[in-house]
């Protein structure tokens, strides 16, 4: 090996584990973000309904998935993996973080089309009838679908030790380049098309919509600004999956193409291969961002969290007065026995 050749895999090794030590505060951040916005969604009655439900199985899942952000890199970054232990825990993480990630988007498509139904087709009497029973339905199929996918990976996941632990992917077969097309096209290219178009339409027929009648006309308008602000909070959630996750399954395409490994990308191009390696956890790390777009987009989540947060301040400001008055009463004591001793001597 040249000395030019031993300094450029010496900068993969360092980036390799400098990803892993940035991954894993970031990860418990995304879990605790994750499970503040769970507590909101399980404690608050507001949010029973079937889009915030929705939601809810999408913070659970990415709840999963920073759990195992954690475990993984943490023990990548600690060098405690050997290429056995490696291999098992890349499979697992490929596997349950795509998921994850799967589960997410075809909720978001579910979403949409539960939108849809309820502003442009609210007289569908089907819909209207079995809504339950539908997105129910729809659920189980989701999660199926969501397994079925990507269940390959847990065969075709393995690890490579270049200094420190590296995910890659087994010799890429003409089987495997069909499977990571249809693995693109059913996980990012058919949920983008089918959301925009959705969205699309809401937004034409929000635009067009004359509400009849002029008697209620203030709270008509106030019903409409919030719809709407409720629909930009779906189409931000959405942008932010669909323009985060494009180089992944870019590059899952390209894998596809050239049937190359991650590691012969590197081999064959430096900066192919860093746009396939930060590629994946650009995408994972939705599930990191999510609870902070829910936060950030969405004024019901925001409110509730602000009136959580004052809760929590104001048991604090009682606890303190508590000790306070505790502590003048212990002091007061203490003076009156310091006072009678001073009396008796």
């Amino acid at each position: 090996m040249t000395q030019a050749n031993q300094s450029l895999a010496n900068f993969f090794s360092v980036l390799y584990a400098s990803a892993a030590i940035a991954v894993v505060p970031l990860s418990v951040i995304g879990l605790l973000a994750n499970l503040f916005v769970l507590y909101i969604f399980i404690t608050e009655k507001f949010f029973r309904k079937v889009t915030y439900q929705l939601i809810l199985i999408s913070a659970t899942t990415d709840t999963i998935s920073s759990i195992t952000y954690i475990c993984v890199y943490s023990q990548i970054a600690a060098k405690s993996l050997n290429l056995t232990s490696g291999t098992i825990m890349c499979k697992c993480l490929f596997f349950i973080t795509m998921t994850s990630y799967a589960i997410s988007i075809m909720n978001l498509s579910l979403i949409a089309l539960d939108r849809y139904f309820a502003i442009v087709k609210p007289w569908a009497r089907f819909y209207r009838l079995h809504r339950n029973q539908f997105v129910m339905i729809c659920e189980v199929i989701i999660w199926i679908m969501a397994i079925i996918i990507n269940f390959p990976l847990l065969i075709i996941g393995k690890a490579s030790l270049q200094g420190t632990v590296m995910c890659d992917i087994t010799e890429v077969s003409t089987l495997q380049s069909v499977y990571f097309i249809a693995f693109a096209v059913l996980l990012y290219i058919l949920p983008s098309f089918a959301i925009s178009i959705i969205y699309w339409r809401i937004i034409v027929h929000q635009k067009n919509y004359v509400h009849p009648g002029h008697a209620l006309q203030n709270q008509l308008k106030e019903m409409q600004m919030r719809k709407k602000k409720f629909i930009t909070a779906l189409i931000s959630i959405t942008t932010s999956y669909i323009l985060t996750t494009w180089p992944f399954f870019a590059t899952a395409i390209g894998v596809a193409v050239t049937q190359k490994t991650i590691l012969q990308i590197r081999e064959s191009s430096s900066a192919a291969f860093l746009l396939a390696f930060f590629s994946y956890p650009a995408t994972t790390s939705i599930t990191i961002w999510n609870p902070f777009i829910y936060l950030k987009f969405d004024y019901n989540v925001r409110a509730s969290a602000k009136a959580i947060c004052q809760r929590v301040g104001m048991i604090s400001e009682q606890r303190v007065l508590r000790m306070m008055v505790n502590e003048d009463k212990e002091h007061q004591k203490l003076s009156r026995n310091t006072s009678m001793e001073f009396i008796r001597a």
